[in-house]
């Protein structure tokens, strides 16, 4: 599976690979960077529980590897705050 995308930030990339209810691997660029990375995206099962791994190669430096933990942590965050709420409904 190849297939480009474009968020509304300004994120581009191409989907590389898609195994529903595994992992996602794309490539991935801020708009801002000149360079694109390697993104994957996991979901790993653990009996009753879930482990949700981002692993994000080929940045340039230090400035983008801290640019990306925060947006990750945020993210996972964001994540959380989403399950919270439903679990509440």
């Amino acid at each position: 599976m190849k297939k480009p995308f474009k968020t509304k930030e300004g994120i581009e990339g191409l989907i590389r690979v898609f195994k529903p209810y595994s992992h996602i691997r794309l490539n991935w660029k801020r708009r801002d960077w000149g360079n694109m990375t390697t993104l994957q995206i996991r979901v790993i099962r653990n009996k009753d529980k879930s482990t949700i791994s981002f692993h994000h190669e080929k940045l340039l430096n230090s400035k983008q590897r801290d640019e990306m933990k925060e947006y990750w942590n945020k993210t996972v965050n964001e994540i959380a705050e989403k399950i919270i709420c439903a679990g509440n409904n």
